[in-house]
């Protein structure tokens, strides 16, 4: 999940020093910033379906009986 973020934030950073230096152009934010958001979108949807499974917790064997 990291993956989704570290590399466009790395970019970003590049990019924000060439804008305070005054060699880039500010509008290249906004590929990066929607890159940002997908993957911060993806990881909200996989920690919800954790926290479901978590509560939910599926039974993926049969239960042993008891015997009698």
């Amino acid at each position: 999940t990291l993956g989704a973020i570290v590399g466009t934030s790395r970019d970003a950073a590049a990019l924000a020093a060439k804008v305070a230096a005054g060699q880039g152009d500010p509008s290249g934010f906004a590929p990066l910033l929607r890159h940002e958001w997908g993957g911060l979108w993806t990881i909200l949807a996989l920690c919800t379906a954790n926290i479901i499974i978590a509560v939910w917790r599926p039974r993926l064997s049969k239960r042993a009986t008891s015997p009698q």
